[in-house]
């Protein structure tokens, strides 16, 4: 291998995005749709004070995401990309220094002082992926800058291992394997959004003047704003496995809603708001989220949670109750 080829074969490693060969494909547009059913109880009391809640949830979101047809061979949403592009950068490197006749730094003292040095760079370039925020550009230029320095780092002699095979670039590239595509949102693309909220709160409250009773309804019915749907889809960003069929993405989000706001307080009195912010189950949709981070294109799960306050407090306040959470969604690529 040459000096030439082989700082190719360097300046191509380090990039985010590794381009097919073939020639240019066309777009093609991915519509990924999501469909939540939150249903929920909850109680509270301390003392002679007390609360019973309960909601009812339905959100249906369908987007759609576009992809320029070129698979490459990296997963940029993998939990190990970072790591992933320093290793065959350090590989690359190593087959530069070969070709060159020269030698790297001295390699640390121990395998545990190699792996805390690389470990830091490697939660550097985690922190420069959450900054770039999906900009290929960004991305590349970090994973150039993290795998220069990764590469300077030599790996120490392990006994009963082989040391680095300078070589091994040319067998990684051997085995890329472009299967994956890259898909995000547009400006325009076709979005919809139906969002039910429904919860429901009862209780009472002791008072010189004896137990006061309250309930309180939260509402919201809602479509969405242009913005919400603007933004739904420009957060859509997907990864799609064409070998294993298989998606990556940011986790899922949904937009904030406005509803009606409406209380009523023997002692306070009544209070409605038309134009109320209404929260969802924070729980039932961060588990959604989680779920489709790494999933199959299309299925179905469902799952009970505990409100995250569950228990006892230090105040001596007991809570409870449960949250079923359900979810579908489908990713057409």
């Amino acid at each position: 291998m040459n000096v030439l080829r082989a700082s190719m074969r360097a300046a191509a490693a380090v990039l985010v995005l590794s381009s097919s060969t073939g020639a240019l494909a066309a777009d093609k547009i991915g519509r990924y749709t999501v469909e939540i059913t939150v249903d929920g109880q909850g109680s509270w009391k301390r003392g002679s004070d007390w609360t019973k809640s309960t909601t009812h949830e339905t959100y249906r979101i369908v987007t759609s995401v576009k992809s320029n047809g070129e698979a490459d061979s990296v997963n940029t949403k993998d939990p190990q990309f970072a790591q992933k592009q320093m290793a065959k950068a350090a590989r690359v490197q190593a087959a530069v220094q070969k070709a060159q006749g020269r030698s790297g730094a001295a390699a640390p003292p121990t395998q545990e002082a190699y792996v805390a040095q690389q470990k830091a760079l490697a939660e550097q370039m985690q922190k420069a992926q959450v900054a770039c925020k999906g900009n290929q550009t960004c991305l590349m230029q970090a994973a150039m800058q993290v795998s220069q320095q990764s590469a300077a780092i030599p790996q120490p002699a392990v006994p009963g291992m082989p040391p680095v095979d300078a070589g091994a670039a040319d067998d990684a590239d051997e085995q890329q394997d472009d299967r994956f595509l890259n898909y995000y949102g547009y400006e325009g693309c076709p979005t919809q959004i139906a969002i039910k909220i429904d919860q429901r709160s009862e209780g009472a409250y002791a008072d010189v003047a004896g137990m006061i009773p309250w309930t309180t309804t939260q509402t919201a019915d809602t479509k969405g704003t242009d913005h919400d749907r603007m933004m739904q889809c420009l957060s859509a960003t997907t990864v799609y496995d064409i070998k294993s069929q298989t998606i990556s993405t940011d986790g899922f989000g949904t937009p904030g809603v406005r509803g009606r706001y409406h209380s009523k307080d023997k002692l306070q009195g009544e209070t409605v708001n038309d134009n109320a912010e209404i929260n969802g189950s924070k729980e039932a949709l961060e588990w959604v989220s989680n779920l489709l981070r790494h999933a199959p294109a299309s299925g179905s799960k469902s799952t009970v949670l505990k409100p995250r306050e569950a228990g006892k407090g230090s105040d001596g306040a007991v809570t409870d109750g449960q949250i079923k959470v359900g979810v579908t969604w489908r990713f057409d690529p």
